[in-house]
């Protein structure tokens, strides 16, 4: 049985450094496209660049790295469970989640039909967390 990866996302526990770590790497980046840091020297400037970029993208990649992968915060969720590209669904928009077995159906207000996650291979606990995370933020 495969596990989900779930990422909340608050500036609780881990996003306390995350988020002032990619928002200093978003400056940094605009202050060097507007070459403010020229005084700084090529080489180190390049290793800045470089540096920031490479914060981003293993920031950014993280949903590419799991299988099954769930990330949330206030607003929505991103789920990606047993597919490549998932699903988004906002919170205010999620009018019911039914639980059925090896599927989850997702009702939304914008859409006549429901929304299928196939949770087939997907272990107990993580089932039940991602179904709870579904229902408690969707009401």
């Amino acid at each position: 049985m495969k596990t989900i990866k779930f990422y909340e996302m608050t500036l609780k526990g881990k996003g306390l450094v995350q988020v002032p770590l990619l928002a200093a790497s978003a400056i940094l980046i605009v202050l060097i496209l507007f070459d403010v840091l020229d005084f700084l020297g090529d080489k180190t400037v390049k290793w800045i660049t470089a540096g920031c970029y490479l914060t981003m993208a293993v920031y950014n990649i993280r949903p590419f790295l799991y299988r099954n992968y769930v990330q949330w915060n206030r607003g929505g969720v991103l789920v990606r469970i047993n597919s490549l590209w998932g699903n988004n669904f906002s919170f205010d928009n999620i009018r019911d989640v039914e639980y059925t077995g090896d599927t989850c159906l997702v009702h939304v207000h914008s859409l006549r039909d429901p929304t299928i996650i196939n949770l087939a291979g997907i272990d107990r606990a993580s089932r039940e967390r991602f179904v709870a995370i579904m229902e408690r933020r969707g009401r």
